[in-house]
């Protein structure tokens, strides 16, 4: 009849998530529904620590890129400093015009 996430209580008063699935069945002249609880704790655990671990992961990442862009920014400062230098250079370095 359908599939479900649902919270259990056991005999010793644990709670626990548990996925619930109910059938239905025919026989003979009764209808009788049967209910089969898997115990999900685990899955759940480790789709809390997937999910931590995604978000370290893109946290590192936007770290990392924003690194590179600084570096990539401080390239081009340099490049463009040397480019002056260079020209600077070349102007006091190039022979008076009579």
């Amino acid at each position: 009849v359908g599939i479900g996430e649902v919270v259990v209580q056991r005999k010793n008063g644990e709670v626990f998530p548990a996925e619930a699935s109910i059938s239905r069945l025919q026989l003979s002249d009764q209808v009788v529904y049967t209910d089969m609880l898997q115990d999900i704790s685990d899955r759940q655990k480790a789709e809390h620590e997937l999910q931590r671990l995604n978000q370290e992961l893109e946290t590192r990442v936007k770290q990392r890129t924003q690194q590179l862009q600084n570096q990539i920014e401080q390239q081009k400062q340099t490049e463009q400093a040397l480019r002056e230098s260079e020209e600077m250079f070349r102007h006091r370095a190039s022979p008076p015009i009579p």
